[in-house]
């Protein structure tokens, strides 16, 4: 009986190894075949269309702004804004590329743009000034009242 525990055992162990080594293989040769992949966007002949919208809005009224340059002479409009329907609880600061008085300003440029605006600016910053990204200014609009 001794003889026979021992040989049981012996070629049980001698299976589970020869299994666990053979399932191992298995599994390393599935998984290098198998792969997932996150679609972002859709390959055309001319160029990745992304499923992101590049602009973004904010809405709200204009508080107070200041342009700034740094040393090499890029220039940035900052301006400090509160979003419509939050002035109390809530303000953001903007950083423009560029000197963007003309947008910001009336048209003689002596004051601030009253009124509910809506700021439309790429998402992505596209350089820094002084160390603060500053985004593509694309357009201010008026928010009409209707």
């Amino acid at each position: 009986m001794n003889r026979f525990w021992k040989a049981f055992w012996k070629g049980f162990w001698e299976g589970f190894w020869k299994g666990s080594i053979l399932g191992l293989a298995l599994f390393l040769a599935l998984s290098a075949l198998a792969h997932c992949s996150v679609h972002g966007g859709t390959q055309n002949s001319i160029a990745e269309i992304s499923d992101l919208n590049p602009y973004i809005y904010v809405v709200g009224t204009i508080q107070n702004g200041d342009v700034r340059a740094d040393k090499n002479g890029n220039g940035a409009t900052d301006i400090h804004i509160h979003p419509l329907y939050t002035p109390m609880l809530y303000e953001q600061y903007l950083s423009f590329c560029g000197d963007r008085r003309d947008l910001v300003t009336t048209n003689d440029g002596s004051t601030i743009r009253p009124g509910n605006l809506v700021f439309i600016y790429k998402r992505a910053a596209s350089r820094f000034v002084d160390g603060v990204a500053c985004h593509d200014l694309t357009t201010i609009e008026e928010l009409k009242n209707d």
